[in-house]
Formats: structure tokens, sequence, C-alpha cells
């Protein structure tokens, strides 16, 4: 399909870092339906007991299948946080969504994993 291929929008990818005692998935590109499994499992596979912060700063476009992936593995207490990118789109359809209801956000990494410490 035309508007599946990586030349008609940003590649998705999932960089796990740990850092501070935190297990950091940093995403990037688009994150549609295609590829909410590979964020599903890149949550699941963070089985160690330490929180899971999801850094949306360098992603550029979410779907509802994206979505459900963060907030379903919520219910299962990962991921424990998200950092976004104020005033990006992201940070929009975080807002209409009310995502903050149900998970901490902060404006940058570090404030993430030091507020998921102080927990």
């Amino acid at each position: 399909m035309d508007g599946d291929s990586p030349e008609n929008g940003a590649q998705f990818g999932v960089t796990p870092v740990a850092r501070d005692g935190c297990h950091v998935l940093v995403l990037e590109g688009e994150l549609d339906r295609l590829e909410a499994p590979e964020l599903e499992a890149a949550i699941d596979a963070c089985t160690d007991g330490l929180p899971v912060v999801v850094d949306l700063s360098s992603l550029t476009f979410i779907d509802s299948a994206g979505l459900h992936v963060l907030l379903r593995a919520r219910d299962a207490g990962r991921p424990a946080a998200l950092v976004r990118a104020p005033g990006s789109n992201i940070d929009r359809v975080l807002e209409i969504v009310k995502v903050e209801s149900s998970l901490s956000i902060y404006d940058d990494l570090a404030a993430a994993v030091a507020g998921i410490g102080r927990s």
C-alpha cells in the first residue's frame, strides 16, 4: 500500500534504554495499527518490575491503536509515565483523550525519571 511505505511517513522505531532504575522506551516516527504490536512487545519485554517510561517526544503521529496499547498496558502498571513534546500534535492528542487522568505525563525525560523515582 502506498500510504504504508516508509517514503510516505516517518518509519516507526522503539529504542529501549535503561536510565536511573527505569526502563525508557524512546519512540520515533509514526505509531499506528501496524506498529502498535511492536510497542506492545517492547512494553511486555520489561518484566523485571522496574518502572517503564515511554518517551513520545520524537513521535510524529499516533492513532487509536497506539493509544490503546499505552492505556491497556497501564492496567498492568506499565508504563508508569509518558514524556511528551509540549505543543506537539501528540501532546494535543493526549490532551483530547485526557490521558493525564490515567498516566503521569512529563515535558522531559529527566523530570519523568525523577518523578517516577519519587513514587
